[in-house]
């Protein structure tokens, strides 16, 4: 009876999930009102406030607010060697840098100007022999825009199962 070994590592990685950018902005707007006054007299009554505006007012400052939602998710290796890449940019240079990569597994959805199917794209036509896995929570991609010869795993997704299709792509 055949015997077969699994290696199987598992750890935790820091992932966004979004991130949000709020602007503030003063504008100045000139106040000029007509009034017609049944009556000729006006009384205005002032009222002192207790210091003049200094420069150092954060009311009255353009600023900009970020926020980004970050979680630990779980890892596995299921006996792969695994490179991590926050978006397409990194990603690219890991392929060059790297010839021993074999498949590329990608979420649609990656910050950046190239989302993860356009990565896809790019990485059949300059690395042919690289097996793709394209997965995503948000939207299936018809057949007609996914690369040749890639795979489509909707989220969420099973470690195990992701770990498979990789082995009987790969061989």
């Amino acid at each position: 009876m055949p015997v077969y070994e699994e290696q199987l590592r598992v750890g935790k990685r820091d992932v966004s999930h979004g991130r949000v950018r709020i602007g503030s902005y003063v504008v100045e707007t000139p106040v000029n009102e007509q009034v017609r006054l049944h009556s000729e007299s006006v009384q205005v009554e002032r009222k002192l406030v207790d210091r003049p505006v200094a420069a150092g007012d954060a009311l009255f400052h353009d600023r900009v607010i970020e926020a980004e939602e970050r979680a630990e998710e779980a890892v596995g290796g299921c006996g792969f060697t695994m490179y991590e890449a926050g978006n397409a940019y990194e990603a690219i240079p890991l392929l060059e840098l790297h010839d021993d990569i074999r498949a590329v597994f990608t979420d649609i959805n990656m910050p950046g100007s190239m989302d993860g199917l356009k990565l896809a794209h790019y990485v059949r036509g300059r690395w042919p022999p690289i097996k793709l896995i394209i997965t995503s929570g948000q939207r299936r991609p018809l057949a007609d825009d996914m690369p040749a010869g890639s795979a489509f795993v909707a989220k969420p997704y099973q470690l195990e199962k992701v770990a498979a299709d990789l082995r009987a792509m790969i061989g």
